[in-house]
């Protein structure tokens, strides 16, 4: 509510249980095990009207719902952030190329890169070439403490450092980095500052134990330097 975010379309089904996970902070890395509860991910699109739409992770049903989401994009001509999870990465690019040709930013770490591209790791800006091939108008990559790096619409190349910081837990420290660098992208703002934004949210939620916690406003973001 304070945030001010609309959850007039989240449903809930009564009675049934939810997903569970247990995670493992040790010296700054994280293992975690989750049980997924079973769901249909059956989203309602009848009467929304939106710029963009982020798609992600989603449990063992999730084929249909991405196909309902690509019908919406396609019908509205919204644009599309896709950050794919574990399930889609695993089941091969084929499998989440009709979502990458439509998709206008892409995020991923290194290693989901590799995967979905089947390439290496060792040239960094030839595997965002490589991911932009597959539909992408804007890759980004992220990797640990190495930074992150992107490619734009005209094929140029970004890069940003990591901010220092003590790392307590990491968990959501990707879905920070999209947040923040989706909200300068949203304002039309360029494509480094919308790495910074994402990095120094990125930062600020690691630093704090829990996915949400340290979460950086536009305020805070804004004022802050690298």
């Amino acid at each position: 509510v304070s945030e001010r975010v609309d959850t007039s379309n989240v449903l809930q089904t009564e009675g049934q249980q939810s997903s569970f996970s247990t995670i493992l902070s040790f010296k700054g890395e994280r293992t975690i095990f989750t049980e997924h509860a079973k769901r249909n991910h059956n989203f309602n699109f009848e009467n929304i009207s939106t710029k963009w739409v982020y798609l992600t992770s989603l449990g063992d049903k999730w084929i249909d719902a991405y196909l309902k989401t690509i019908d919406f994009i396609k019908n509205t001509k919204c644009r599309l952030a896709f950050n794919p999870g574990t399930l889609q990465i695993d089941n091969g690019e084929s499998n989440i190329d009709n979502v990458l040709s439509l998709t206008d930013i892409l995020f991923v770490n290194k290693e989901e890169a590799m995967k979905i591209s089947n390439g290496s790791g060792e040239n960094m800006n030839l595997l965002l070439e490589n991911l932009q091939k597959l539909g992408p108008k804007i890759v980004v990559i992220t990797d640990g403490e190495n930074g992150s790096f992107a490619i734009n619409e005209k094929g140029e190349f970004s890069t940003q450092a990591i901010v220092k910081t003590t790392i307590v837990e990491k968990t959501g420290a990707g879905d920070a980095y999209a947040s923040g660098f989706l909200a300068a992208m949203l304002s039309n703002l360029p494509i480094q500052t919308a790495m910074k934004w994402g990095t120094l949210n990125a930062s600020a939620t690691m630093a704090i134990i829990g996915a949400q916690n340290g979460l950086l406003s536009r305020k805070e973001m804004e004022g802050k330097s690298l």
